[in-house]
């Protein structure tokens, strides 16, 4: 039954059947399933399946726990269910190896591995297009992939890239919040591949609309040599979770290629970066970056679709009206920018299959 349940949530990083490989003595294999609770988006349920040193503390089948989603999206909070079914808090957290710890103390912690489904997901920061390197992968395998993107709107709506969510199974999207970081549950509604842009919305129940966006996209083009800056989350693996600001200006009206559709841009880009604002002075998008030339052949050229054409995207919603908010960071410092722009930057996580 908890195989069942698991097999309807192929892909998620999570759900699985886990054993329990060290930590205090078992009967035989000590197993546990972990699957997503169907009432509450941001939970997951424990449920015990064989292997208590005591046949009796528990019956296959019975909730031993659930974990809770928090703005880390490798750490859990955990209520574990004891022997005699009182209930306590701890940690969890996930590996990229699919172990799973469970922390009861500073120096007491059960390490469980994933043994179904065994295909395990990859890590890594998305490669913007020019930079792509094809690898050997596994028909069976899933990958987990970073990039960045920004909210357009106070109810949730998303833009990042087109081959930052291509071939989603699942999307995930974390913001900043007053006390942490959150992750939600998301889905693209509009792609435009030719453009290499994306809008998600925010499914999760537990988002709440925050106040409009203090920018807009700018209509006009930007002129060769005049100042920008982006914002966005590179290389998490080994930067971290906090976002990054880069900034620079305009050195073509161009993009690679001649290409007429973007500009050319020496801010540096690292890889996880596709889908990040471009801002101009006062604060304003425009561009999404979304490609980059190999350090090693130039540096510092980096390259962004040109915000028009994610206006011509957002147009695709007949019935939406975008929420106009310009000109509130005209004049203001860059650290000031930067503070109020934060809280709309998005660390996108994509499973594929």
């Amino acid at each position: 039954m908890a195989q069942e349940a698991i097999d309807r949530v192929q892909g998620d990083i999570l759900a699985g059947v886990y054993e329990k490989v060290s930590g205090e003595a078992s009967v035989g294999k000590y197993e546990v399933a972990i699957v997503p609770d169907s009432s509450d988006s941001r939970r997951y349920n424990i449920v015990y399946l064989s292997g208590s040193a005591n046949s009796d503390d528990w019956v296959a089948g019975e909730l031993k726990g659930t974990l809770r989603l928090t703005g880390d999206p490798s750490r859990y909070l955990v209520s574990w269910y004891n022997a005699n079914k009182t209930e306590g808090g701890i940690y969890a957290n996930l590996t990229q190896q699919g172990y799973i710890d469970f922390e009861f103390g500073p120096e007491t912690i059960e390490r469980y591995v994933r043994t179904y489904p065994t295909s395990l997901p990859r890590v890594k920061s998305d490669a913007p297009k020019t930079a792509v390197v094809p690898e050997e992968q596994n028909e069976h395998e899933t990958e987990l992939v970073s990039g960045s993107g920004f909210m357009i709107s106070s109810d949730g709506y998303v833009v990042t890239n087109a081959h930052v969510v291509n071939n989603a199974s699942a999307i995930r999207v974390m913001l900043a919040e007053t006390n942490g970081k959150t992750m939600y549950r998301a889905k693209a509604v509009q792609v435009d591949k030719s453009n290499d842009l994306a809008v998600l919305v925010i499914t999760d129940s537990a988002f709440t609309p925050r106040p409009v966006p203090p920018f807009v996209m700018r209509r006009s083009l930007a002129q060769t040599g005049e100042k920008v800056f982006t914002m966005g989350y590179p290389m998490v693996n080994y930067m971290g979770e906090d976002v990054k600001v880069t900034d620079g200006i305009v050195s073509s009206t161009s993009g690679y290629g001649g290409d007429v559709t973007a500009y050319q841009i020496s801010a540096p880009i690292q890889q996880g970066c596709s889908g990040s604002p471009l801002f101009d002075k006062d604060g304003n998008v425009v561009g999404v970056i979304n490609a980059l030339i190999s350090a090693g052949v130039v540096e510092n050229v980096g390259y962004a679709v040109k915000s028009s054409y994610l206006l011509n995207l957002l147009d695709m919603f007949p019935t939406r009206t975008w929420e106009d908010n310009s000109g509130k960071l005209k004049g203001m410092s860059l650290p000031f920018q930067v503070h109020a722009l934060q809280p709309y930057i998005a660390l996108i996580f994509v499973l594929r299959p």
